[in-house]
């Protein structure tokens, strides 16, 4: 039995599970990957210099979850990626970091799986499958629920006056250079907009006990739930399921704003990678 390679690619990293022909299973993180925007090379470099060079020549099996692993051209961007670096593949399949969190999250039984994280996704899954998908629409239009989208609301309140002035003499110490000019340059004018107001949480964590910031990520996720899980038709008191780094620090808030709705949050994991590794072995 060749090597089996489990990948889940986020925008800033990529956790990586080895599993040996033994059963061994050892684990490596690497920069992150998008199919849609990065070039093959990037991925190629990143698994070359990490723990997945020792597979060189072994073919090992690819499961490789990422954002932007949709389509044939998303397929062919990560197939040359890790054949630039480990040559043939015994295997490669290629898929949504939306399908990752369901199948990490839910398994082969049937729920509701979301990520919260620099942006938002859900979906209703059935066996290992998704079945329905509240399109997330990006920080624009959607992403409600996750870092970019609360990013941008704090910073439209604190740059209109409605923050408490101890949490804006905070944010001027903390952030002296970042000006109304600045944060209009680096969201309207540069790349990066969506990682850019994200960047924000763990200042917005560290304030979160004010009334106007508790009240900002409540209604933040209340309007997650709303406009991203009541189309799925979830029961009263379902458990709804969580993976992301939002989700994970900001577990209580999620939870707050979950009952509120009729819902519960059941797992709450800051990766699908420990989960993913179960479904793919059991």
């Amino acid at each position: 039995m060749s090597a089996i390679v489990i990948a889940d690619a986020g925008g800033t990293s990529t956790s990586w599970a080895i599993i040996s022909e033994g059963g061994q299973t050892a684990r490596a993180r690497t920069e992150g990957f998008n199919a849609v925007h990065d070039a093959p090379a990037k991925l190629s470099a990143c698994v070359a210099s990490s723990p997945l060079a020792q597979l060189r020549g072994r073919a090992p099996k690819v499961w490789f979850y990422g954002a932007g692993c949709r389509g044939a051209e998303a397929l062919a961007r990560v197939r040359k990626g890790l054949e630039d670096a480990l040559g043939e593949l015994g295997e490669l399949r290629a898929h949504s970091d939306m399908l990752g969190a369901a199948r990490a999250l839910c398994g082969h039984g049937r729920g509701i799986a979301c990520i919260l994280g620099t942006g938002s996704n859900s979906c209703l899954c059935e066996g290992g499958e998704i079945v329905a998908n509240t399109p997330s629409l990006g920080y624009i239009l959607g992403d409600e629920g996750g870092g970019a989208s609360i990013g941008r609301r704090f910073l439209g309140l604190l740059f209109k006056g409605h923050m408490p002035a101890a949490v804006a003499e905070a944010f001027s110490r903390e952030f002296p250079a970042t000006e109304v000019d600045d944060v209009i340059r680096r969201v309207y004018c540069e790349p990066g907009a969506n990682s850019y107001l994200a960047s924000f949480m763990p200042f917005i964590a560290s304030h979160s006990h004010t009334d106007e910031l508790h009240s900002l990520l409540t209604d933040e996720f209340r309007r997650f739930v709303r406009l991203n899980l009541l189309p799925y038709s979830p029961s009263d008191g379902q458990e709804i399921h969580f993976t992301g780094s939002v989700a994970c620090h900001f577990e209580p808030f999620l939870r707050e704003a979950l009952e509120a709705e009729g819902l519960r949050a059941g797992t709450v994991a800051a990766s699908p990678l420990e989960g993913l590794i179960s479904y793919h072995t059991s």
